[in-house]
């Protein structure tokens, strides 16, 4: 990670690695750059970008159960892709225009949800929460465009997370239990989180489609090294910088069938298509991920 950020070539750039066990939530491996025993930068608030939508995802999925691979939402919205498709590409206006109807139809379920589930209140002045500042009746009847807060929430552009809490809502995701990452290694019981085991498997499956969408560079390297990608499940999120000029963060989380891998970059990342992503560096990671049976 740290010859990474030194190609980058931003010496105020910092990042984290993070392996957990998703069973658990004991925390296997911790790195974080740069090396400095009063900084954790997996506990720094920095913006997700997509890999937020997950939870947009699993609320939509958990408040109306027949999505599934149909056109739902999407003959609302005048989208024409199906809710595998907006998590196999990322698809912001979708992303966008799901958070607006579910705010608009099932607030307070969708509240509850995220509270129950992943410990996120909807809305809060003092705890970390979905939102800041409730979206008024103005933003409703807004264009739904990166100008609205409502977009920029449902994109992860706009509400800042530290990623230590963004792994703890994936490891929950992945093991359908209320785990709690930690350092300790005590085996706690957990109780389970309130979806279905087949709606979760479910929603699972469509984050595998992302190995075929916006995480698609990751697939063939993952291939040749002999690792199986059927049973991963994925998740990509950038942050554009304020001037659009690359990118504020960059983030990529994967799961196999035990663990959780999480890579964050923070600061001035290029742009994507500049091969300094943390997908980039997730390539680069692979073997050793192999070599301790980790992938």
């Amino acid at each position: 990670m740290e010859q990474h950020l030194t190609k980058i070539g931003v010496a105020s750039n910092i990042g984290s690695v993070w392996i957990t066990d998703y069973n658990t939530g004991n925390i296997i491996a911790n790195s974080s750059c740069p090396v400095n025993a009063e900084i954790n930068t997996a506990v720094v608030h920095y913006l997700t970008g997509s890999v937020k939508k997950m939870l947009l995802a699993y609320t939509a999925l958990k408040i109306n159960p027949a999505i599934n691979d149909t056109r739902y939402y999407s003959t609302k919205f005048n989208r024409d892709i199906s809710f595998t498709e907006f998590i196999k590409w990322s698809d912001n206006d979708y992303a966008a225009n799901l958070l607006s109807y579910l705010l608009q139809t099932n607030g307070e379920e969708l509240g509850k949800i995220l509270q129950a589930d992943f410990d996120l209140p909807l809305y809060s002045v003092t705890d970390d929460s979905y939102f800041d500042l409730l979206p008024t009746e103005r933003d409703f009847a807004k264009k739904l465009d990166r100008n609205n807060v409502i977009y920029r929430l449902a994109v992860g552009q706009e509400k800042p997370y530290k990623f230590s809490q963004v792994m703890q809502w994936y490891n929950r995701f992945a093991s359908g239990k209320k785990v709690n990452l930690k350092y300790s290694f005590e085996d706690r019981k957990a109780d389970n989180i309130s979806m279905n085991a087949d709606d979760l498997k479910y929603l699972q499956n469509c984050f595998n489609s992302v190995l075929y969408g916006t995480a698609a560079k990751v697939r063939q390297p993952l291939i040749n090294n002999g690792i199986d990608i059927h049973n991963l499940f994925c998740k990509t999120g950038t942050a554009e910088s304020q001037n659009g000029k690359g990118n504020s963060s960059s983030s990529f989380i994967i799961c196999s069938q035990k663990y959780c891998i999480g890579i964050q970059l923070k600061g001035r990342i290029p742009e994507s298509k500049e091969n300094y992503s943390a997908k980039d560096l997730f390539i680069q990671l692979i073997p050793i991920f192999k070599k301790y049976a980790i992938l």
